[in-house]
């Protein structure tokens, strides 16, 4: 058996038994056992204790360039980390991802501590393990600021691929989490056919304020502004309590603004793609009655349903194709098919997934590949080896966030705080104008409509984006930073 203490346990160890098993063509015979311990008890330790370190590694595995290197520096590690936990973790990432979608040398991984979600105080305590890139600026790039980028829907860490080399020459560190039911991090089970016997559903871990209370703890683990010029003028000696700059998109972005309002010391500004600002209800609304006063969200009705799962499962690679490839849904080109262009409307995507007719796309819908063949693949590869319900519980967390929310202070953001809203013109499912809307909660927003570009602007038009996002980094939120504390935070630090 696998000796760990809990103490290493909750580090930044992967169980490798859970990743491995969720995969379609790993036979291991712990299976059942291992998702069991993980899901019902949500527990790093469960898993480590029931895997010998023989199971713990698929056969015949060849790591990465990428993966070797990060093995040598598993080897030397002086965090007093289990090497051999180390390096099991590296050879898992070079078996399950292409070693071109995934740069091995920055993943790491964090483990929460036993909590209860804030929506349900008295749940059982559990744990869950968050995948984060950690990019910093190359060789003689001064590192400026430190930036959070949050992913949404259906994606993963992987689909900021487009801006990370211009950020990172532009001089900032980039920390990028696989949100809480997508890529390497975990999926608590929310659905009645996914929970155990005896367990239960752990849905209210997906609201906003349980994963902005995960990401604060997930930035401490990285040590946050570390070594940057602005944000780390409040770190403690252990790295703690740094600043950064929140850049997400889609549901990312709703977590964005949400994370600025509980962890507002700890933003500098927020730049939202796509989705602005959402102020807290004081009255519940159900999806019934968002979908009636907002006929665009039809889709999030379907997503709300767990009998979506199974349907999206069963038809994974024609959701995709429709989400990334198709002009007329999440992308500019709408001179197609009144069916195509619908399909945002309610019973419209459903109707498009499941049809037989729409099994082979013709191709005049693929005339604006938003993926080309070998990122798709990989998309349904990580997405078909997790499962679509952890990706789809975001939806389901509506009456969640709305119990969450009722403890905020303020129901806006601080007048101080630097925001930014980059609205893709072509964008059906949130249009501009729903973006202007926001302007009535956050005054100070500056908004910007990109032509072009359909809902994935960030990687439709990514030198925009990071244009933009640079400019206003520049106008709007280092001249409100002390230029130079930062660096003396760092020196803190260090003593």
């Amino acid at each position: 058996m696998l000796r760990a203490s809990r103490r290493n346990a909750d580090r930044d160890q992967l169980p490798i038994c859970h990743s491995a098993t969720n995969r379609p063509d790993d036979k291991v015979e712990f299976k059942a056992r291992c998702d069991s311990l993980w899901q019902s008890r949500g527990t790093m330790q469960s898993c480590i204790q029931h895997c010998s370190p023989a199971k713990r590694v698929p056969a015949k595995t060849k790591p990465s360039r990428n993966a070797v290197s990060a093995l040598r520096r598993a080897k030397t590690s002086s965090t007093g980390t289990s090497v051999h936990s180390s390096i099991t973790t590296v050879l898992l990432l070079a078996s399950i991802i292409s070693p071109t979608m995934l740069d091995a040398t920055a993943s790491r991984f964090y483990t929460t501590p036993m909590t209860t979600p804030p929506s349900r105080p008295d749940a059982t305590p559990t744990q869950r393990r968050y995948h984060y890139l950690d990019h910093r600026p190359p060789t003689g790039v001064p590192e400026r600021a430190t930036l959070l980028l949050l992913h949404g829907f259906p994606d993963f860490s992987y689909g900021w691929r487009n801006v990370v080399a211009p950020l990172k020459l532009a001089g900032f560190r980039l920390i990028i989490p696989d949100l809480l039911g997508y890529g390497l991090s975990s999926s608590p089970p929310t659905s009645a056919a996914s929970t155990a016997p005896g367990t239960e559903s752990r849905l209210a871990e997906y609201g906003g304020r349980a994963i902005s209370i995960d990401l604060n703890g997930l930035l401490d683990h990285a040590r946050a502004a570390q070594g940057s010029e602005y944000g780390a003028e409040s770190l403690t000696s252990d790295g703690r309590n740094g600043r950064v700059i929140v850049l997400c998109h889609d549901w990312g972005s709703w977590l964005g603004w949400r994370f600025a309002q509980w962890y507002p010391e700890r933003v500098m500004g927020v730049c939202g793609l796509c989705v602005p600002f959402q102020a807290p209800t004081s009255k519940y609304l159900s999806i019934d009655m968002v979908v009636k006063n907002v006929p665009n969200f039809g889709y999030q009705k379907f997503f709300s349903e767990e009998r979506s799962t199974k349907i999206i499962e069963q038809h994974l690679e024609r959701f995709l194709a429709i989400i990334y490839m198709i002009p007329g849904l999440f992308s500019a080109d709408s001179e197609n098919d009144e069916e195509i262009r619908d399909w945002h409307l309610l019973g419209k995507l459903e109707k498009l997934i499941t049809m037989p007719e729409f099994s082979d796309i013709p191709l005049k819908y693929l005339g604006r590949m938003i993926l080309d063949g070998e990122q798709l693949a990989h998309y349904e590869r990580i997405f078909r080896s997790r499962g679509m319900e952890g990706p789809l519980s975001w939806y389901r967390t509506r009456e969640v966030n709305w119990q969450e929310d009722r403890a905020l202070t303020s129901k806006t953001l601080p007048e101080s705080l630097p925001a930014l809203l980059i609205s893709p013109k072509d964008d059906v499912a949130v249009p501009p104008a729903m973006g202007r809307t926001m302007l009535k909660h956050v005054p100070q927003t500056e908004i910007i409509e990109v032509a072009g570009s359909g809902h994935w602007v960030q990687n439709e038009l990514p030198g925009v984006v990071v244009q933009h996002f640079k400019e206003w980094v520049e106008r709007s939120v280092l001249p409100n930073e002390k230029k130079g504390s930062g660096m003396l935070g760092w020196l803190r630090s260090k003593l």
